[in-house]
């Protein structure tokens, strides 16, 4: 999934901070890639995070759940 290892320490770090507070861990499918990247698009051009934050809980997240 990473191209390079900025979005490694990106997922890395995203993922310290969700344990540290209690909301799980984030994890892409390999089957959720291509929508994953499509969702980010969107939210870097419109910049409202609020389709990518839903779709990544809903699909991709792992753990307690708050």
């Amino acid at each position: 999934m990473f191209l390079d290892g900025n979005k490694r320490v990106a997922m890395l770090l995203e993922n310290k901070i969700m344990i540290d507070n209690g909301c799980g861990s984030i994890t892409i499918a390999n089957e959720n890639q291509s929508t994953f990247l499509e969702n980010l698009i969107k939210y870097y051009e419109i910049g409202k995070e609020t389709n990518l934050k839903n779709w990544l809980y809903e699909t991709s997240t792992d753990g307690i759940r708050l």
